[in-house]
C-alpha cells in the first residue's frame, strides 16, 4: 500500500494499526511547519521527503525508526542546505538513495558506511563529494551540478559498473577507486579529469557528448575517448558535431562493435572500426544518406545492422523506393530498420 499526504503543516496521520500494517510506500510533502515521522510500523520500505532543507535534516534524526527502509528519496523544494549522507548509517537495508536540490551533499567516513547500498542517485545539486567505501554500490548517476568530488583516501567502490556524469561544471574522479566499472557517460563535463582512465579493463560500454556552446567541453570529449581503453565495444555520441571528433580518436577503439550517433557527418570515419556490426543513427531517416555516405556503407564488410530512428513518410512510394535502394548498396549480410509513416 501507498500513502501520500500533504499539508502546511505536514504530520504523518494517525491511522489504524491495520492499516499502518500495511504501509510499505510513504510520500511526505512538507511545507513551512514542521514534518514528523510518526509511523511506528517498522515494515517501511519506500519513502520519498519532499521540502524545505531545514525541515528535512530535522526529520532525518527519526528515520532510525524504519530499520527496514529499502529506498528513500530526498528532494529539497529549493536548491539549499548541507546533506551529510552519514545521517543514514542507521539505515542497515537501505539499497536506493535519491538527493536532488541540494547545496551540497557529502558522503565521507572511515568505515564502511551504507552497506547494502546499491544504487545512488545525486541531481540538481550544487556540489556533491563522495570519499567512503560502499562495497555493494553498483550504479552512480550524478547530473547537473558545479562540482562533483570522487576522490579521497577512503573511496573504495569495488563494486560499481555503472557510473553517470552529465551536466556538471567541474569534475574530479579517482578511477583506480572504481575498478570493476563497465559503463560510464561524460556529456557535457567542461572539466574532468582522464588520467588514470586507460587502466579500466572492464570498461565495455561509453557515452560522450559536449555542450554545443562550450568549446571546452568539445575538448573534455575528446579526451576521455582519446584515454578510454580498448576494451570499450559499445559508443554512444551526443549531439555529434562536423567540427569535432578527429577520424584518429575513433580508430583507437578497435574492438567497436557498436556505435550510435546523431550526424551522418561521421559515416566517413567509421572505416576505421574494422569490428563495427551495429550502426545507429538518431534523428534522421535513410532519405537523409547520400550516395557518398552509402558508398562508405557498401565497404563496411562486418556491419549487420542499420538502424535509423527517424521516421521516413511513404506518400508516393519515394520512402520505400530509398529503402530498396539502400539496401543493395549494404553489404550482403546487413540488415536496414526504418521506422516508417504512412
Amino acid at each position: 500500500m501507498s500513502f501520500q499526504a500533504r499539508a502546511k503543516p505536514v504530520i504523518t496521520p494517525h491511522l489504524p494499526q491495520e492499516v499502518v500494517q500495511r504501509i510499505f510506500s510513504l510520500r511526505l510533502f512538507a511545507g513551512d511547519g514542521d514534518l514528523v515521522l510518526s509511523l511506528k510500523d517498522r515494515a517501511l520500505e519506500d519513502l520519498f521527503l519532499y521540502g524545505e532543507s531545514l525541515v528535512l535534516l530535522d526529520s532525518l534524526a527519526t528515520l532510525y525508526l524504519f530499520p527496514g527502509l529499502t529506498r528513500l528519496c530526498l528532494k529539497c523544494a529549493e536548491r539549499d542546505g548541507v546533506l551529510d549522507l552519514a545521517i543514514l548509517e542507521p539505515l542497515t537495508a537501505l539499497r536506493q538513495l535519491e538527493c536532488s536540490r541540494w547545496q551540497h551533499v557529502n558522503l565521507w567516513g572511515t568505515t564502511q558506511l551504507l552497506r547494502q547500498l546499491t544504487s545512488l542517485e545525486l541531481s540538481s545539486c550544487g556540489s556533491a563529494a563522495v570519499d567512503a567505501e560502499l562495497p555493494s554500490l553498483r550504479e552512480l548517476l550524478m547530473h547537473t551540478a558545479d562540482a562533483v568530488w570522487l576522490t579521497g583516501e577512503h573511496l573504495r567502490l569495488p563494486q560499481l559498473t555503472q557510473l553517470g556524469l552529465e551536466h556538471i561544471g567541474v569534475v574530479a574522479v579517482q578511477w583506480a577507486a572504481v575498478p570493476q566499472l563497465e559503463a560510464l557517460s561524460t556529456v557535457d563535463c567542461p572539466i574532468l579529469n582522464t588520467d588514470t582512465l586507460a587502466p579500466l579493463g572492464h570498461l565495455t560500454s561509453l557515452c560522450v557528448g559536449p555542450d554545443w556552446q562550450t568549446d571546452s567541453s568539445f575538448k573534455t570529449a575528446n579526451e576521455v575517448l582519446q584515454a578510454a581503453p580498448p576494451s570499450v565495444q559499445r559508443l554512444r555520441i551526443k549531439s555529434f558535431s562536423e567540427r569535432w571528433l578527429p577520424p584518429k580518436l575513433l580508430q583507437r577503439l578497435s574492438q567497436l562493435t557498436s556505435l550510435t550517433c546523431d550526424r551522418l557527418a561521421i559515416i566517413p570515419q567509421l572505416g576505421a572500426l574494422p569490428r563495427l556490426q551495429h550502426l545507429e543513427i538518431e534523428s534522421h531517416s535513410v532519405a537523409a544518406l547520400t550516395l557518398e555516405h552509402a558508398e562508405w556503407l557498401s565497404g563496411m564488410t562486418s556491419l549487420r545492422r542499420l538502424c535509423s530512428i527517424g521516421h521516413l513518410e511513404m506518400k508516393g512510394g519515394a520512402g520505400l523506393r530509398r529503402v530498396q535502394a539502400l539496401r543493395k548498396l549494404l553489404p550482403v549480410d546487413c540488415t536496414l530498420e526504418q521506422p516508417m509513416l504512412e
